[in-house]
């Protein structure tokens, strides 16, 4: 049993959903439902989204490889020069060798 106050709330919404959509009219499927067709696929969909992960993963890999490149001359190189030098002779010594607590 629908009260009158009920009736009358859910006329009002269902007259401003109306007056909000506009059905085109048009059956054509878009570009996204075709997408979708095989993106949510139970088989095809997760073989579809491990082979972009896939991609996605060489290319930045590819992309990040000059710059691994450049810093890690950049540590190996002078940024280690000048960390010898300010810390002197023992900073190259591996931790817990007798160079590190020799006071000769």
């Amino acid at each position: 049993m629908t009260s009158p106050a009920r009736t009358r709330r859910f006329s009002w919404v269902e007259a401003a959903a109306d007056a909000g959509t506009a059905e085109s009219g048009d059956d054509r499927v878009s570009m996204s439902d075709r997408i979708d067709r095989y993106a949510t696929h139970p088989v095809l969909g997760p073989l579809l989204f491990l082979a972009v992960m896939w991609v996605v993963f060489q290319i930045t890999t590819t992309v990040a490889a000059p710059m691994q490149d450049a810093l890690d001359q950049l540590f190996a190189g002078p940024l280690a020069d000048v960390t010898r030098a300010l810390l002197g002779p023992s900073a190259s010594a591996a931790p817990g060798s007798r160079a590190c607590w020799s006071t000769a």
